[in-house]
Formats: C-alpha cells, structure tokens, sequence
C-alpha cells in the first residue's frame, strides 16, 4: 500500500481525486504495519519547515496517531526562528479527543521536564489552541510522574501567561488532578496557581483566564471556606480597581466577574467582611444575563468527589505537614478549624466557650479520652491555653469523632439541634455535682396551665427547658413581640380543632392555655426559629424577613421580670434552610462602664468588629439572619 501511495502523490491527478483514492486506500482494512508504512510515505512528502500539500494533510489526518507526530515535530522544531506553521495550524483545528490524548500527555511530559525558558512552544499551544475535554478520560498515572514531579508540572503550567485559552486548559489540567484525587498535589501546586493567577487579574489581556482559574478552584472546593477566605486579599485588590478602570473591561468579562462574585456570594455565605467588599464591586458591575441560574452554576463548579475532613483536598492526614496557625492577634481568642461543613459545630463550641461558668466547669483535663466530656474538656484547655490563632484540625477531629454517629458525617447540620444535643451529653456523661452545676447555667423551669371552661378545674405541668423556641411571625417585626407572642394566652376547642379533654368533666371542652416562667435561667438562650416546611414543594424554608433583635431583654416571670444582655450571637448565613454557613460574634463582660468589642468568631478566622455591623445585622437581616441568641443575667 505504501508504494501504491507513492505512486498516487507522484500522478497528475488533481488533489480533489488524490484525496479519494487515498480514502478508498485507507478504508481497505489496513494492518497496523500497513498504516506505519503509508504515514513514513506521506510524512516523506512532508519535509520538516514546509507546507504540505492537501492530499499529505488529508491523509495524515486519517492515520490514527499522526497527530502525536505533528504535535513532536511542531515542539522539538530546532530552529530558534522558524516555526513549522503547517504543524501548528492542525493544531488549532484538530477537535478529536481520541487524536489529543496521546498529544497531551506529551505535552505535559515535556513541561514537566523542561525548563519554562525552553518551553515556549509548549506555552504556545495552550495559549492559541482551543482544548479539548480531557479532565475525565486521562488519568494522572498514564504520566507516570510521582506526586513531586506533578506539583512542579502543576507550577509550571500556573505560571504560563493567561491569554487565549491557556485558562482553559489550565481549569482541564486542575480538573484532571482532581478526578484522580491528587489532592496532594493540588496542596502543593494549587497556591502557586492561585497566587499567580491572582497577579494575572491585573492584565486586561489575561484577567479572563485568570477568572477562569479562580473560579475553578475557589467554586470547585466548596467543602469550606478556608481557601477562598485566604486567597481574598489577592483576589479583591486587583479586581476592585477594574470598577473604574478607563477604559473599562470588556462586557463579556464584566459579566464573567459578575457571576464568579455571585458564585461566590451563594456558596461561601457567612463571611460579612468580604461580602461587604464584594457587593461593591457587583453594583458597578452590568447584571448577569436573565437566564443566569446561580444555584446550578454553582453546583456545576463543585468538585463532586471532594472528600470531607481527614480526606480533603487542603487538609493533609497527617497533622504533622498541617500549616502551623499563626500567633493570635487579639490574646485569649482563639477560632477552630473547619474540618467540613463543622461551621454549627464551631459555632455554637465558641457561643459555649464564651458563657461564663460553663467555661471553668470543663477547664479540667480528662485522664479518659474518647468521650464527650473529654475531648470538649481537651478543646476547653487548648481554647485557654493556645497562642494560636485557631484550633488545629485534629483537636477538632478528635472533639467530632467523640459524637454520636450524626455529628461525624460531613453533612451540614442544624446548629440549635446540635447546641441541645452537646449540652445533654454533657450533663449525661458528667458526675453529679458537674451536672447538677450544668444545668443551673442554663436550665429554666416553664409552668403550662389548662384551665377548663365550664368546670375552672386546672391542670399544671412543670417542664425544664435549655433554650426557648421563638417562632418568626409577620405581624411581629421585633423579637419582644415575640416573645410576648410566646406568653399569650390560647384557646383550646372544637372551633379549632384543638379541644381539651377535662377529666373533671370527663368530656372535650373548651379550655384555655397559658405559659409562664416559673424559674428563670442563669443564661438564656433563644433559638430564632426561621425555619417552615412548605407542604406543597416537600421542603423544608427559611423565613427571611427581618426581626429587630436588637438590645437587651426582659423575661416575664412568675416572681417578677427579670432582665438579661446578650453575650453571644450564632448566625445563619444564606436564604435557603438547607444550604447556608453558621458563624458567631460574641464579647467578654466588661467591668467598666462601656461594653467590650464584638468579635466575630467565623472558623479558624477572628476579628474584631464594631457595633454597628452587630447592631445592622441583629436589627436588619435578610440572609445573615441571628439563629441563637445567648444571654446572661443583667447586673442588678
């Protein structure tokens, strides 16, 4: 067959009939060797530095495995001055995934072994060739790299200019790793990625791609919001100055940033210092098409095979290769290691550290370990005694593997179930004196009274409550409303269906309930309760008007008010009940006259906030919306 080849390119017939002839040739059941001797034919008609003639291109181009050939010849080219154009033209045009395997993996080969100054060419194709999808059929041990070798690759394919479509193929490679689980080159490799990135936000010319990247990353590992939290400063500095940049950016990409910082919003709430930035860049930015779906863009993004904790892609098994926190910068605050979706977790452990008593109570180290009580003693100790500015992540995985079986899932949970379910354990698994002095921090003491209609015979229920239920209603704009609300008097009856069987009369009646406190407690907590199942969708909502829950409050009792000022604030971030991030601010009784700072208490982050952003968000919040209120018995 080669030679009949030989002597078609060598007829007078026209390239159009050349090209047929060639078809027929190559569609005759060639063996593997017949197809070997027919590609050194047409690559002999091909010279190196050359343009080939139609019928060799259209040939070739039929061979299984020429385009590896093109790809060698285009990047191991000698000259220094002229490019083989022809090479680099099938390049641009070849779509075949089969054809772009093997190329890929050549490509990748060579970057990995070759200095960047030597790599020009290599830059080349992915800057000015469109990729194909190749993150789900290559697998990273066909490179038959080990893990150093890849982060070095990694690196060294971050640090290529971002123009064209280099950020695609980038997001291609990152995607790859991530599919085969490299999380550990992802650990080593992604901050360069990120960092360099980040400097490409500056570039008119390459902030497209470098959006590309970021949006990879930060959207794709969802699992937390450590990375994207850390990366911000970066990430924020270089894309503000766009908002006013003459002139501006380009539609396309204003839009592109538009709905990155919308991704981000949604996936990442709970953050209000950067949601704060943020918002101010998307008001001057053009909205994103009608069309735009936030939620399935979002969930689009996510890396589907990223694992929780221990697994996770930015948190090694081994603690000892765990970055060190930094020295705290406000002294005897200390934040916690989310080690997935352990925002409630973290959340109400900070609402708990900061109640006073509650915190001396557990200050002791335990000789057992393994049960509740032990390791929320050990997280106690290392909370008071730390210079750090966070808990590590093994505390904390050790204080979670301690729970019950619900509470080591990776699975967001509701933080007020969570809050009630620690404090029982705790009291369960404590002596007596312990418990006994647990409960006197919080427990109270509701009196239920069912007083018959016809009869006036009463009957009384005393029942011990930890924290106080407060249902949102739209009639009441304010949290002493509703608590009022919870005190109101209510009618029991056949009218509505709830009447009340009275032994005396031995007989359903109408009846009237009433509530009160007959014992107040030493700290109070009140869960804010915005969430409702919609019968009709099957899901479980949340109410998102505001309810001015600001200042302090006063509780009724049997024996007389009694006055508390709050300490502690958990914060459901988000406008969905199942979706969201829980965060908390909190401050230290002050002895002086003025009121200490507040601090927000947002995972392994801390900061020092003022009271107005406390003040706006108890009083005016949609979506960070106060969830458990914690006080304690005003001075009296």
């Amino acid at each position: 067959m080669d030679k009949l080849v030989a002597a078609l390119l060598a007829s007078e017939h026209g390239d159009e009939a050349q090209m047929q002839y060639i078809d027929v040739i190559l569609g005759s059941s060639l063996t593997p060797e017949q197809e070997a001797d027919v590609a050194a034919v047409l690559w002999a008609a091909w010279p190196p530095l050359t343009t080939p003639s139609p019928v060799v291109q259209h040939g070739l181009r039929a061979l299984p495995q020429q385009f590896l050939q093109c790809i060698r010849r285009y990047i191991n080219n000698p000259s220094t001055e002229v490019e083989e154009e022809a090479c680099f033209l099938w390049m641009q045009t070849e779509t075949r995934l089969s054809e772009w395997r093997s190329a890929i993996k050549v490509l990748l080969i060579f970057m990995a072994l070759r200095p960047p100054a030597a790599s020009s060419r290599i830059h080349r194709v992915f800057q000015e060739c469109p990729p194909v999808a190749f993150s789900e059929s290559l697998l990273v041990s066909e490179l038959c790299m080990n893990a150093q070798k890849l982060s070095e690759m990694l690196i060294k394919a971050g640090r290529i200019r971002l123009v064209g479509y280099a950020g695609m193929w980038l997001r291609q490679l990152l995607l790859m790793l991530v599919n085969c689980e490299q999380w550990a080159v992802l650990v080593k490799g992604g901050t360069d990625v990120l960092l360099t990135a980040a400097e490409q936000l500056a570039d008119r010319d390459t902030i497209a791609g470098a959006l590309v990247i970021l949006e990879t990353i930060f959207l794709g590992y969802q699992e937390n919001a450590d990375v994207f939290v850390a990366f911000f400063s970066h990430f924020y500095d270089r894309i503000a100055r766009w908002t006013t940049a003459h002139p501006p950016l380009s539609q396309k990409i204003q839009v592109q940033l538009h709905e990155l910082i919308q991704g981000l919003l949604f996936a990442f709430p709970g953050h209000p210092l950067v949601q704060a930035h943020l918002l101010k860049i998307t008001a001057a930015l053009p909205s994103p098409p009608a069309t735009f779906n936030l939620e399935a863009y979002v969930e689009s993004r996510r890396w589907k095979n990223c694992k929780q904790a221990t697994s996770s892609p930015f948190l090694s098994e081994d603690s000892s290769s765990e970055p060190a926190a930094p020295r705290s910068r406000i002294p005897g605050v200390v934040g916690l290691k989310n080690v997935g979706n352990s925002c409630y977790m973290n959340a109400v452990l900070q609402g708990l550290f900061w109640t006073p008593g509650l915190h001396e109570l557990f200050s002791g180290v335990s000789s057992r370990r393994g049960s509740v009580v032990s390791e929320f003693q050990a997280l106690v100790h290392a909370a008071r005694t730390s210079e750090a500015s966070w808990l590590n992540a093994t505390i904390m995985q050790r204080f979670r593997s301690s729970l019950v079986p619900e509470y080591q899932t990776s699975r967001q949970q509701d933080a007020a179930e969570f809050l009630i379910y620690l404090l029982d354990a705790l009291g369960s698994q404590s002596d007596r004196s312990t418990a006994s002095t647990l409960a006197a921090i919080f427990q109270g003491t509701f009196e239920r009274q069912i007083t018959c209609d016809d009869c006036r015979a009463a009957s009384v229920v005393a029942e011990d409550f930890t924290d106080l239920h407060v249902p949102v209603q739209g009639t009441a704009p304010t949290l002493p409303q509703l608590l009022a609300a919870l005190f109101e008097p209510e009618e029991l009856s056949e009218r509505l269906e709830n009447a009340y069987f009275c032994e005396a009369c031995n007989a359903k009646r109408t009846a009237r309930k009433t509530t009160c406190i007959r014992s107040a407690p030493q700290h109070l907590i009140l869960s804010i309760n915005r969430f409702q199942y919609n019968l009709q969708r099957g899901i479980r909502e949340k109410i998102c008007d505001p309810v001015n829950c600001s200042g302090n409050v006063t509780l009724p009792t049997t024996t007389g008010d009694v006055k508390y000022e709050m300490y502690a604030v958990i914060v459901h971030a988000g406008s969905r009940a199942d979706h969201g991030h829980y965060y908390a601010y909190c401050r230290r009784p002050s002895a002086s006259s003025g009121q200490a700072p507040w601090l927000l208490l947002n995972d392994s982050q801390v900061s020092e906030v003022g009271d107005g952003l406390v003040a706006g968000m108890l009083a005016h919040a949609t979506t960070d919306t106060p969830y458990l209120l914690f006080y304690r018995r005003a001075p009296t």
